[in-house]
């Protein structure tokens, strides 16, 4: 129980990360960026936070939970206090791009575990409530931020995410030390014997979560703009932000409740139908209310992809391997975060709108519901 409200309380803070569009304009004018380059900054962000699950299990096994907890607190607050004390482009790369990104990361991957070892029966839903708060998180956040910058400017925002981490570090390395709760690693006298669907049960999980990941995360990265694009005021775009979190949190928690329950490949399946159906039509929005609307759909697909994912890399390779096999299909997201928020600024930058990008993704998450309709039906894993 304290193991879930440490990563309860952990994720609904680290979710700012993605309440990066409502900085964007705010950046654009401030370092005086085009929207590509600014774009590349959450592109950067994500590609960190995939090195930092990727090396997740090996810190693990270095220190103890709230060790890592407040590592990763101290951490996020440097990097978003960087940008304001250096006011230059490139310490936002460094500060918010690359240190922000690794400690959310590492906060990310604490939380899961946290959540999956709280309630072991059940893991599926427990990462899928945790899940949901990130993506509350955001919504909170990404509405406080709005006011701020709106109110005063982007500095304000920065600021007060990096009190937000240093209070949340400082409260969940109490309860983690004074409740004792501990991470396991992957075990290394557990061997997971190879089987001949090995190779193409890892191929498939990797290409569909990167395009799945990616129609999500180009949303995210740009759905302040999008909203303001399709002919949305300041406040809707701010709206916009928290409504594609809100959506995030509602597919989150039933992707976690569906996932102890049914078939995890055909939910996987249905859920990238519904995000490339909804890019398709966003990409010819007519009106700021449809925009609106077809966000929240594309923030529940990409909420419930982020904890269908993890659920479906546990179900092949089981619980001991769990942080080792999920780190490297976790490459996935990461390759589709560096790609995707770059993508749509660069087709922003030559088209002036967000059409292209949306049908872009449409293709790609189409790919990502073939994938998942033809993984294995059964686990392959095999401990010893």
């Amino acid at each position: 129980m304290f193991s879930l409200v440490a990563a309860i309380l952990l994720t609904g803070s680290l979710g700012s990360i993605h309440a990066f569009s409502i900085f964007i304009e705010p950046f654009e004018l401030a370092f005086n960026a085009s929207r590509e380059s600014v774009s590349l900054v959450y592109s950067a962000a994500l590609t960190s936070l995939t090195v930092a699950v990727l090396v997740s299990h090996w810190l693990f096994r270095l220190a103890s939970a709230a060790t890592i907890f407040a590592l990763v607190g101290l951490t996020s607050a440097l990097g978003l206090s960087l940008p304001m004390w250096l006011e230059d482009m490139l310490w936002l790369y460094i500060g918010y791009g690359l240190i922000f990104g690794f400690a959310n990361g590492l906060g990310y991957a604490l939380a899961l575990q946290l959540a999956a070892r709280s309630y072991p029966t059940h893991a599926a839903t427990a990462m899928g409530g945790v899940t949901a708060i990130y993506a509350l998180g955001a919504l909170a956040l990404a509405r406080i931020f709005n006011a701020l910058i709106v109110d005063r400017d982007h500095d304000a925002g920065l600021a007060v995410a990096a009190v937000v981490m240093l209070i949340v570090s400082l409260v969940g390395t109490l309860v983690t030390y004074w409740s004792g709760t501990k991470i396991e690693a992957a075990n290394q006298n557990k061997s997971v014997s190879p089987s001949p669907g090995w190779v193409k049960i890892s191929v498939l999980l990797w290409l569909g979560y990167s395009g799945s990941a990616f129609a999500g995360l180009m949303v995210i990265g740009h759905a302040a703009s999008i909203a303001t694009t399709a002919g949305s005021t300041i406040d809707q775009a701010g709206l916009a932000v928290m409504l594609v979190s809100f959506g995030s949190a509602v597919g989150g928690i039933v992707a976690g409740v569906l996932a102890d329950r049914l078939s995890l490949r055909w939910i996987v399946a249905l859920v990238a139908l519904i995000s490339a159906t909804s890019l398709g039509v966003l990409g010819f929005a007519w009106s700021p209310t449809t925009a609106l609307v077809l966000l929240v759909l594309v923030g529940f697909g990409y909420g419930a992809t982020i904890v269908l994912y993890p659920a479906i890399t546990l179900f092949y390779f089981g619980p001991s391997q769990m942080a080792r096999h999920y780190g490297q299909v976790f490459t996935a997201w990461g390759v589709a975060g560096l790609i995707a928020p770059w993508t749509a600024g660069r087709l922003y930058d030559l088209t002036g709108d967000y059409t292209s990008s949306c049908l872009v993704a449409t293709g790609v998450a189409l790919i990502a519901a073939v994938t998942a309709i033809i993984m294995p039906r059964r686990g392959l894993r095999q401990e010893t």
